[in-house]
């Protein structure tokens, strides 16, 4: 029976956190409004405005249809994703599909390396992991347009990096806040940790970020340093 490490139990939480807010901001707040109009029908009723009435309880139902659209995305965005038969190339290109179509960002995608037989499958999920996180922090919080994903080998090693042209942001306060901020830098820090590889982030203000991902092709486990920010580094001025 494997024993959770400290990595495990905080990208749990972190991850816990996240889908708490996701249906906070999303279909709780829907459904909450939804409830007052339901009031409102009754009042309709009640004065005999049945075209009013009917009109609203058109509304609504489209309202709802969209909260469970919306209650589908988030279930399908934090299901794992089914690596057998299909392959850690296949998974990404699936998920960059339906990203694009949600998000309207275009993806322009260079998986070469990602066919390494080298890699194991916890390596495959954690790799799809930060991709998401990435790609999600593109349209969430960089108001990008135009996201660039490349994995290629290198000396023994995947490097993976994934660029986008969104607002940036200053990493060493977003990383102080970061449960409040809601970027999963620290979940995506602690994935590549512990599978052994190493992550970069490089971000300024205005200059979009990009996330770059180094992976060896053993299955090594890396230890966390608590309280490392060596991660972290900012692009040098030009």
């Amino acid at each position: 029976m494997r024993v959770l490490s400290n990595w495990d139990i905080r990208v749990m939480e972190e991850e816990r956190h996240r889908l708490a807010r996701e249906f906070h901001d999303g279909p709780l707040q829907a459904l909450t409004a939804m409830a007052i109009r339901i009031d409102l029908c009754k009042q309709l009723s009640a004065g005999n405005d049945f075209v009013a009435l009917q009109n609203e309880l058109a509304q609504l139902r489209l309202d709802f249809q969209k909260s469970i659209i919306e209650i589908r995305d988030v279930m399908a965005e934090w299901r794992l994703p089914s690596l057998e038969g299909k392959g850690l190339r296949e998974a990404i290109s699936d998920y960059v599909r339906q990203y694009e179509v949600h998000t309207a960002i275009e993806v322009g995608l260079d998986l070469r390396g990602v066919s390494a037989p080298q890699l194991t499958e916890a390596q495959q999920v954690a790799i799809f992991r930060i991709l998401q996180e990435a790609l999600r922090n593109a349209s969430q919080h960089a108001e990008a347009s135009e996201v660039r994903i490349e994995a290629v080998m290198e000396s023994g090693k995947l490097q993976v990096s994934v660029q986008d042209n969104g607002k940036g942001f200053n990493l060493l306060s977003a990383t102080a806040n970061y449960p409040q901020q809601g970027l999963g830098l620290a979940g995506m820090q602690e994935r590549a940790k512990a599978l052994g590889g190493e992550l970069q982030i490089d971000s300024q203000p205005g200059r979009g970020t990009i996330v770059r991902l180094s992976v060896p092709l053993e299955d090594s486990r890396g230890e966390f340093e608590e309280g490392s920010d060596a991660w972290l580094s900012a692009p040098a001025e030009t």
